[in-house]
């Protein structure tokens, strides 16, 4: 998931206003004017399944991605990864309830 700030003309106070856009992988899942508060949501159905795909592309890559990781720096990597570890249920359980919001 990724948040993403830009301007653009609301549709509710017709101002050009900064906007927060939530993206689940290349899809977006939610806009908020941060002018007067209005948002625009998919469906709780369809953010679901938009974060299976982008979870089951994450999964299927990890490998690749740590395999970098090791070859750039693997102290770093060493280092950190228990912790990593550790932390992670937490962080997806963050990224689950922020895209269902």
């Amino acid at each position: 998931m990724k948040e993403v700030r830009t301007t653009l003309l609301c549709s509710n106070c017709f101002k050009e206003a900064p906007m927060k856009i939530l993206y689940i992988g290349n899809s977006m899942a939610k806009i908020t004017c941060e002018s007067c508060g209005y948002t625009i949501k998919v469906a709780p159905e369809e953010a679901i399944e938009l974060y299976l795909d982008d979870l089951k592309h994450r999964i299927l890559t990890k490998p690749l991605r740590i395999a970098k990781e090791i070859r750039k720096d693997s102290f770093q990597f060493i280092s950190t990864f228990p912790l990593r570890v550790i932390t992670k249920p937490l962080r997806v359980a963050r990224e689950i309830d922020k895209s269902m919001i």
